[in-house]
């Protein structure tokens, strides 16, 4: 699984821990569904990760990991 894959199943995860549906989800950060579909896809900005990690607040430890993903997600500077 990509980084970027794993980062939205955690984020899909997170939200059904919750018990939320993807447009109580929406509505809570002022976005629409579809954005939170394509997060849990692994499609998303860091505005937006943001934003749900600030809702969902993550076991720290599952934040930590997810994170990880993204810093390996992350294209390489020079």
């Amino acid at each position: 699984m990509a980084d970027t894959e794993r980062v939205g199943a955690a984020l899909k995860r997170w939200r059904e821990a919750r018990d939320l549906k993807q447009t109580e989800v929406a509505s809570a950060i002022g976005v629409s569904q579809g954005t939170i579909s394509t997060s849990e896809s692994g499609s998303y900005s860091a505005g937006l990760l943001l934003r749900l990690v600030a809702l969902y607040k993550p076991d720290p430890s599952d934040l930590a990991e997810v994170l990880g993903a993204v810093g390996d997600a992350a294209p390489a500077t020079t």
